[in-house]
Parts: C-alpha cells; sequence; structure tokens
C-alpha cells in the first residue's frame, strides 16, 4: 500500500524526536518558525484525577 511506504522511516523519526525532547514533547507553531515545547501541549491534556484518601488512611 502507499499510505505504508515511509511507516518504517516515521516510526522511527518519531523515536528520535522522543529520545531527544521526551514523551509529552510537541512541536509548536510561533511566529513564523516552529519550536519544541517538551511540556506538550499543555492547554489540551486532561487535568489529573485529585487523589481522595479515606478518613484514618491518610
Amino acid at each position: 500500500m502507499a499510505s505504508d511506504f515511509h511507516a518504517s522511516r516515521k516510526m522511527q523519526a518519531d523515536t528520535v524526536f522522543i529520545d531527544q525532547h521526551g514523551p509529552d514533547a510537541s512541536i509548536e507553531r510561533v511566529g513564523d518558525g516552529w519550536a519544541v515545547d517538551p511540556r506538550g501541549r499543555v492547554g489540551i491534556r486532561p487535568q489529573q484525577e485529585e487523589l481522595i484518601v479515606p478518613r484514618g488512611q491518610q
């Protein structure tokens, strides 16, 4: 299939990017260029659930 033609190259590029910048990193458009944000797209991340500890187990 034509869609799989570059799949291994894309996977290798993703692996290198993650190794260099971390698993949460993203590429963001800034002005007339691009920048890597190691925190990822913070605005679209789900909120972490608050840990609720039952009384007596604190």
